[in-house]
């Protein structure tokens, strides 16, 4: 169902106080957005993480636009929801993949499943157009790349979404597309089919795309005010 997819000198007597080294166990995080850390008063309310109390699971937070949202994928077991190919490492680094009904009630009190508009929000940070966000199928120029992770594939995270290509699950079982690519549940539906965000590597812009309920995909969750 997806689409195709910038002096004087110096006393002699003078020594330089030189700067100390730094801690060599200290390494700067790819994916770290300064830019997107949320502040009192702000949509995340000052808070960076969020653990959630069912699984103690912690993730970080990333304010995108007015929402807060979780800039991890969920990772809590439901009914109808997978680790990849069944291997709880595969839900440690990408998140558990949820049928649409599973993803609806997933989020932890106090958070929500996003809608079809507040994926439309994130893509108007990352500066697609408006006549694009309207729109079905491959939009954008760069705008995937703006929300995909630096680590593990073709991303800069430029506002900080940190998408992981996490794969998915197909209504009859079969898991794809692990490495290449990653799906996002939307609490828009149509018939049997609901609306999705879909990343791929080696492709720099965002697919809107109807999916089959069945489906097992990835669950990002905003905070509900």
């Amino acid at each position: 169902d997806e689409e195709d997819d910038p002096e004087p000198d110096p006393d002699p007597d003078e020594e330089d106080d030189p700067e100390p080294d730094p801690d060599p166990d200290e390494e700067d995080d790819p994916d770290e957005d300064t830019d997107h850390i949320p502040t009192e008063g702000s949509p995340c309310g000052g808070q960076e993480s969020y653990i959630d109390i069912r699984n103690n699971e912690r993730y970080n937070l990333v304010e995108i636009g007015s929402l807060c949202w979780f800039a991890e994928s969920l990772n809590y077991e439901t009914s109808n929801s997978w680790c990849y190919e069944n291997s709880d490492a595969n839900c440690s680094a990408f998140g558990r993949l949820y049928t649409f009904e599973a993803a609806k009630s997933a989020c932890p009190s106090g958070w929500k499943l996003p809608d079809d508009d507040d994926f439309k929000e994130v893509e108007q940070v990352a500066g697609m157009s408006v006549g694009d966000r309207g729109r079905s199928g491959w939009r954008g120029v760069r705008e995937g790349d703006k929300i995909k992770s630096q680590s593990d594939w073709d991303g800069n995270n430029e506002i900080g979404f940190s998408a992981l290509p996490a794969g998915g699950r197909e209504a009859d079982g079969e898991f794809t597309g692990i490495n290449k690519g990653v799906s996002f549940w939307t609490t828009t539906d149509s018939g049997a089919a609901a609306w999705t965000r879909h990343l791929y590597s080696g492709f720099s812009g965002i697919n809107r795309t109807l999916l089959p309920k069945g489906s097992g995909i990835s669950v990002r969750c905003i905070k509900d005010y």
